[in-house]
């Protein structure tokens, strides 16, 4: 059964603070693909095979500003990204691992808006990313 986004949660285990957070990109976990084409092969098409090494994802939030102090620019911990349960789940799936924070948008005030920052996190490879 499809998941609507209503419950999902990103939570650090140094960083304890909640944010009110409107939306959540999990990002993409992607590897190189190596041209491993050769100028005497006669097939058509080019060759490839995969990498060795896969990129880790960026998770990207969307907040509403309020006085919590996000976190800073650089600040490492674990992260977690609780995904909503569907119908028939007993658990809810989750990407954890470890990363820093690579950036922090602060709001553009305008009147009769709500005001929203942003913050990206770069999970880093050293521990993770595994979805269970």
């Amino acid at each position: 059964m499809p998941i609507a986004g209503r419950g999902a949660t990103l939570t650090a285990t140094t960083y304890t603070a909640a944010l009110d957070i409107v939306e959540i990109s999990g990002g993409s976990e992607s590897i190189e693909a190596l041209d491993i084409s050769t100028l005497g092969q006669t097939t058509t098409f080019m060759r490839y095979q995969v990498g060795d090494m896969a990129d880790t994802p960026e998770i990207s939030v969307t907040i509403n500003w309020t006085n919590t102090n996000p976190p800073a620019i650089g600040a490492k911990d674990t992260w977690t990204l609780t995904f909503p349960k569907d119908g028939t789940a007993t658990t809810a799936r989750s990407l954890s691992g470890t990363g820093f924070v690579t950036e922090k948008g602060y709001p553009t005030f305008v009147n009769n808006q709500i005001s929203q920052g942003t913050l990206t996190i770069k999970l880093d490879g050293a521990t993770g990313p595994s979805y269970t």
